[in-house]
């Protein structure tokens, strides 16, 4: 298994880079790094398994170069099966055979998690 990190940038890091933790003065284990960026910062982390991988990402903190990022990085990766767990207000889980349909649906969550919320303009009247 490898772990990866994709930052807002749609940089690519190995999740137990020294200097992607120096620059948070984190000594976490990677699991517990990669969770704290991907809730706290939107990025994308990336679990590889022998022909699967799980993507983990929180769609309303998502930037648009980190996402274009990951579908780069999946088209180079021959994968046939992709769990992807996202976090709204708790962790969801999805499995997926393509990743034109995975990346469909993040973009699907970004737009709607990103909705600015509805007012309730009777309460201003």
């Amino acid at each position: 298994m490898s772990l990866i990190v994709i930052d807002e940038h749609g940089k690519i890091w190995d999740a137990s880079s020294v200097q992607l933790r120096r620059a948070f003065g984190s000594v976490q284990a990677n699991v517990q790094f990669s969770d704290y960026v991907v809730v706290k910062l939107g990025y994308i982390a990336v679990n590889h398994y022998q022909n699967s991988c799980q993507i983990r990402v929180k769609p309303a903190l998502v930037s648009s170069c980190t996402l274009k990022s990951l579908a780069a990085h999946l088209e180079d990766h021959q994968i046939e099966r992709y769990a992807l767990s996202f976090m709204d207000k708790k962790w969801q889980f999805e499995l997926y055979s393509s990743s034109q349909a995975l990346i469909h649906k993040l973009i699907e969550l970004m737009i709607d998690l990103r909705a600015p919320p509805t007012i309730d303009h009777r309460l201003y009247a």
